[in-house]
């Protein structure tokens, strides 16, 4: 009975906060990639430019670039736990998604 006790204030004391934290970052990640893909819409509207199926498909394949190796560092962030009070990983990799749109969307702002 104690064993199960500690174990139940492991998760909620550390894993709580990476759960929430990686659902922050997966927040953030798609707020970015939504600017984006808005501005885009945006920029081809002002160049006469038709908005097709095949340049909506990039977003879904960023999206799959992005979220697959997130993923990864997500489960590697679980396992560190124990030692990392954070999902530091996670966190990184959503730090650079996130530079990687504001360098696109500001590209189609000039």
């Amino acid at each position: 009975m104690e064993l199960m006790n500690e174990l139940l204030d492991f998760i909620h004391g550390h894993l709580y906060k990476h759960i929430v934290l990686i659902a922050v970052c997966i927040t953030m990640t798609i707020i970015a990639m939504t600017i984006d893909l808005i501005t885009g819409i945006q920029k081809a509207k002002q160049r006469g430019e038709a908005t097709t199926s095949t340049g909506l498909k990039k977003t879904a394949t960023k999206a799959r670039k992005y979220f697959t190796p997130f993923f990864t560092l997500c489960c590697i962030d679980i396992l560190c736990s124990v030692v990392i009070p954070l999902p530091a990983f996670s966190m990184l990799w959503t730090a650079y998604c996130i530079f990687c749109e504001f360098i696109s969307v500001r590209e189609k702002s000039w």
